[in-house]
């Protein structure tokens, strides 16, 4: 064999050993690629959870609405209920409703049904995971506008940085926000069950949203 077919079959097999070590998709250790610039990457990282379970890959990727016949369609009950809206509007309505009320009302979303018990930065993180996901699944299910969901997922984004210290503060924060919110009958269909250990946990994990990048 010659020196160049050795070295050929060599570099082969490191590439094939290199794929093989990769996490599968939706293994462990594995989290969909975030595409965005980095400021609007961490915007959509609030509710990283969510988007993973929910939405997949397509959370972090694109800013292309779903076709009409996408299974991710069956979304829209839930996200009618979290905006306040009736259900058996069309698309139209919706995108009329959404696109004038929002400026005004989207920070108090998951915050309307706060209870007397209920602790204020542990609903703020809830909160803000809660209108993350939202205004990112509206976008894609063409009800707002790209550059108004950019806008308000930075807004939202900016709160979230004026209230945690960072990820950790805030991974945790949201693990105890949505028990609370559960615990006080009240239902989350768009979010994950995740305890304030895995969160903190995600935090330390090299690849993770969650890692690094709070400020910066």
């Amino acid at each position: 064999m010659s020196l160049f077919a050795t070295v050929l079959l060599i570099l082969v097999g490191l590439r094939v050993a290199k794929a093989l070590r990769r996490p599968a998709p939706g293994g462990p250790g594995s989290e969909p690629l975030y595409l965005f610039p980095a400021a609007r990457n961490r915007a959509l990282a609030l509710a990283h959870p969510a988007g993973k379970a929910h939405l997949g890959a397509i959370y972090g990727r694109s800013n292309a609405a779903l076709p009409a016949g996408d299974p991710l369609r069956r979304l829209e009950p839930s996200l009618l209920h979290v905006f306040g809206l009736r259900q058996g509007q069309d698309a139209a309505q919706i995108r009329a409703t959404l696109q004038a009320q929002l400026p005004q009302r989207w920070f108090r979303l998951g915050l309307e049904s706060l209870q007397a018990g209920d602790d204020p930065r542990d609903a703020m993180a809830f909160a803000c995971a809660r209108v993350a996901f939202a205004l990112r699944a509206a976008q894609l299910l063409g009800w707002l506008d790209t550059g108004l969901h950019w806008q308000l997922q930075e807004l939202n984004a900016a709160r979230a940085r004026e209230c945690f210290s960072g990820w950790p503060d805030y991974a945790a924060a949201l693990a105890r926000g949505r028990r609370q919110w559960v615990a006080g009958s009240r239902a989350d269909s768009l979010g994950v069950a995740f305890t304030v250990e895995q969160a903190l946990a995600w935090t330390r994990q090299r690849r993770h949203p969650w890692r690094k990048g709070w400020n910066s």
